[in-house]
């Protein structure tokens, strides 16, 4: 009966590719000695495969078991090739469930991959808020007067002020979500998971309107043409009056991403205020960190800033920088094992809201060609 198990293995490993060159061999040798095995329907196992985690696996095998002891092992192959077919049938079923199991995690079911959806805003006093999702609060000064307000997943900053002086407050989104902000002036920004803004409590006349950002984010500037707004990102700075773009500069990222969707902004480093780029719409501003160099091209804006809407967009993108995006999205830590992976260039698109990253990670091995297994929030690729 052990041959049953082994060829069992070996086919499976040969419908998924996993198959030796020693083990093609073998199973050549084996499927000679053994002819049943050329009689078992592979192909219909294949496309029932989602069905068989339904078997009642004990039962099915004792039922074998009990044909198997009344004969001999060598009058039972002889006489009953067709209960010997049935028992191959049942232990590739059984074998592909548990190999598929393991190595896909196709039919257990793994532990739901957490996201945290603590996001934390530090005020210009150092006391730490907590803000929750899908939550409404109010946000007082020590003195009791409202400084911001919570609604649903939108923080809204009020415009009255205490002090005529600059005080910041300093948002954290952590890993697995987003977030919006109002400033006190109208305007109006999005962030992205694992993403932190520091702005101020209220925008001082005469001062220019000035944040800085970690991670990325959509803004929607109000104008305001005696104070131009400022976003610092590193060492580059993104001005404008009034218009809508989106800025990347998560700190592992070698370079900052300005892309222009409606208005002018202009993109210089923060310390030569002289050497301005100027954008127009449809057009993105890549800074490189380590030689401080701009270059600016042309390219479809709603891939910079689908991630909005929940969609997640790879085109032409290495694994390495999809493996990073996707650590971001669901909060999740991916260890890459298969190094030649990383610099692979992949197309793909999903949705946050309806794709979790279980089902991303079984496509994207299933065309690709790699093994994995999921422990916790950690996904580790063979």
């Amino acid at each position: 009966m052990k041959a049953i198990f082994t060829i069992s293995r070996l086919i499976i490993k040969k419908k998924l590719k996993f198959l030796s060159e020693s083990e093609k061999l073998q199973l050549k040798k084996l499927k000679t000695k053994y002819p049943f095995a050329k009689k078992v329907d592979f192909e219909y196992i294949n496309k029932n495969i989602e069905s068989y985690n339904t078997i009642d696996a004990d039962k099915a095998w004792q039922s074998v078991l009990e044909k198997i002891e009344q004969k001999s092992e060598k009058s039972f192959y002889k006489r009953n090739q067709s209960v010997f077919r049935y028992a191959a049938i049942l232990v590739c079923l059984l074998s592909l469930t548990y190999f598929v199991s393991d190595h896909f995690n196709m039919f257990d079911s793994p532990k739901p991959i957490s996201n945290q959806n603590i996001i934390t805003l530090r005020l210009a006093n150092g006391e730490t808020k907590t803000l929750v999702l899908h939550k409404d609060q109010e946000i007082k000064t020590a003195n009791g007067n409202l400084m911001n307000v919570q609604k649903n997943n939108v923080l809204v900053c009020e415009k009255n002020s205490e002090s005529d002086q600059l005080a910041y407050n300093e948002l954290k989104i952590p890993f697995g979500q987003k977030f919006q902000v109002i400033l006190s002036d109208g305007t109006k920004i999005h962030l992205n998971s694992g993403s932190s803004l520091k702005f101020p409590i209220t925008f001082i006349k005469g001062h220019y309107r000035k944040v800085y950002l970690t991670g990325e984010a959509f803004f929607e500037v109000t104008k305001d043409k005696s104070h131009p707004f400022i976003v610092q990102s590193n060492d580059m700075n993104v001005k404008v009056l009034g218009t809508k773009f989106n800025v990347s500069a998560y700190k592992e990222d070698l370079n900052i991403n300005t892309v222009l969707v409606e208005g002018s902004v202009q993109v210089f480093e923060k310390n030569i205020t002289n050497q301005k780029s100027i954008l127009v719409p449809g057009e993105k501003a890549s800074w490189t960190k380590s030689n401080n160099q701009v270059t600016i091209k042309k390219v479809d804006v709603s891939d910079y800033t689908a991630w909005m809407n929940g969609q997640l967009i790879f085109k032409g993108m290495s694994f390495k920088k999809i493996a990073q995006k996707l650590e971001r999205t669901y909060n999740v830590s991916i260890v890459n094992n298969n190094k030649d992976l990383d610099n692979e260039v992949f197309s793909a698109s999903f949705n946050q809201d309806i794709d979790k990253i279980e089902n991303i990670m079984l496509y994207l091995s299933k065309i690709y060609h790699f093994t994995y297994i999921i422990k916790d929030n950690t996904i580790i690729i063979n």
